[in-house]
């Protein structure tokens, strides 16, 4: 297993599953969450800084995946960065493989986000990025 070690927690963590009432953008991969549709909504509070962040289905299957194998947590907008770590702190290739799997597949779903059709003007368009307000540092755990 990789050695993913952080020595600092959030004072608060909570997370939520919930329905969109509205349109959202998953902090991970960038795509639009749909109205009616589950995502896993995340509030931390670290070292007095408020987060909130949204994750849809695909991107909350990686962020239970790591969860399980590190007990630790991440921010959703940091997963690329603790999926990297886990990939070259690796001791087989087949552990590397599994995390390299998760981290391509995210990189898909950011391309997809991307191409995303503007419900606008029917046309396509590259959706900005979401911002995060999550701390700069790596994962934080609950």
């Amino acid at each position: 297993m990789c050695d993913i070690d952080i020595d600092e927690t959030c004072d608060v963590w909570v997370e939520k599953t919930v329905k969109a009432r509205k349109e959202h953008q998953c902090h991970s991969c960038h795509l639009t969450i749909e109205p009616g549709k589950e995502y896993l909504r995340l509030f931390a509070v670290f070292e007095g800084q408020v987060s909130t962040e949204k994750i849809c289905a695909s991107c909350r299957r990686d962020f239970e995946a790591f969860k399980a194998e590190h007990n630790q947590y991440y921010y959703p907008s940091q997963v690329d960065l603790m999926l990297q770590n886990c990939i070259d702190d690796a001791e087989t290739f087949l552990e590397s493989a599994k995390w390299r799997r998760r981290l391509k597949q995210l990189e898909r779903r950011r391309e997809r986000s991307k191409l995303q059709v503007s419900t606008d003007t029917g046309r396509m368009s590259a959706k900005n990025p979401v911002k995060s307000n999550a701390p700069k540092e790596g994962s934080h755990d609950g």
